[in-house]
C-alpha cells in the first residue's frame, strides 16, 4: 500500500511538473533552486539543498550548506542570474535522482547587467531521505 502511495505522489508531480511546461520531476526541481538563485533568497537555497551538499565549478569547490550559505549562496547570485536551462538527461530512482543539462545565464556587476552571458552545462544530484522532500545534493557546473 505504500508503494502504491508513493507511486501516486511520484506520479501526481510528474504530471504537475509537465503542466507547468517542465519536462520532468527533476528540470522542475532546478528550475525551483534557480527562481530561489535569481531571487538571491539565500535561506530558499538552503531549505532546498542537504546539509552535507556539495557545490563545484571550475573555480569553486564547497562542501556542507553552512559553508556554502556564507560562500558561494551569499555571492554568486549576484553576478550570475540563470535565464534558461535545458535539461539533456534526467533519471529518478528511489531516493536518487539527477538532472544533466545547460545553462545560460547573464552577467552582473554592482548590481548591474554587463550584457556579457555565461554559459555551460550542470549536473544536479537530488537526494530524498525518508519522509522528506527531495533536495540537491550536489551542484556541478562546467562553464564554456
Amino acid at each position: 500500500m505504500k508503494k502504491l502511495f508513493l507511486s501516486a505522489v511520484f506520479l501526481s508531480l510528474c504530471l504537475y511538473s509537465f503542466a507547468l511546461g517542465q519536462g520532468s520531476l527533476t528540470d522542475l526541481l532546478t528550475k525551483q533552486f534557480h527562481q530561489a538563485w535569481n531571487a538571491e533568497n539565500v535561506t530558499q537555497m538552503i531549505n532546498l539543498i542537504q546539509p552535507n551538499a556539495v557545490y563545484k565549478s571550475q573555480h569553486q569547490l564547497w562542501n556542507g550548506s553552512e559553508r556554502m550559505k556564507s560562500t558561494v549562496l551569499k555571492t554568486d547570485p549576484i553576478l550570475y542570474k540563470f535565464t534558461a536551462t535545458k535539461e539533456f538527461h534526467s533519471r529518478v530512482e528511489d531516493e536518487l535522482a539527477w538532472s544533466i543539462g545547460e545553462f545560460t545565464c547573464d552577467v552582473y556587476e554592482n548590481g548591474s547587467k554587463t550584457g556579457k552571458q555565461m554559459n555551460g552545462t550542470y549536473t544536479y544530484v537530488f537526494t530524498k531521505k525518508p519522509n522528506k522532500d527531495w533536495k540537491l545534493q550536489m551542484m556541478i557546473y562546467h562553464e564554456e
